[in-house]
């Protein structure tokens, strides 16, 4: 999705594009925020996974998981994944994860 936007000009000549993942967030789409949350999952676990400093041999020993399957949920750009599998991710680097619910602003 990084070249999907639209550009519009002003009755004052003013032009601006906007890309369409702003429109998507303004209006918290259900699809792109899943998106966004994948997203923030894999960069934290590719940080505990570097402060860590175990190998992905241990890491896919405690998830029970192949090379594959480790590669992808470490793979920032794959959103083939599930929050699940994430959480399992997470849990094998020894980090807790909480859900959080607020009020809709």
């Amino acid at each position: 999705m990084s070249n999907e936007g639209f550009t519009y000009l002003l009755q004052n000549g003013k032009e601006d594009t906007i890309h369409i993942d702003a429109v998507l967030d303004y209006n918290e789409d259900p699809d792109f925020m899943k998106e966004i949350r994948l997203h923030k999952m894999t960069v934290k676990a590719i940080e505990l996974f570097k402060k860590k400093k175990i190998t992905k041999a241990e890491l896919r020993r405690r998830m029970d998981c192949s090379k594959v399957q480790l590669d992808r949920l470490l793979d920032t750009a794959f959103y083939g994944k599930t929050t699940d599998q994430m959480i399992k991710l997470l849990k094998a680097l020894d980090c807790e994860v909480e859900i959080l619910f607020k009020k809709a602003s």
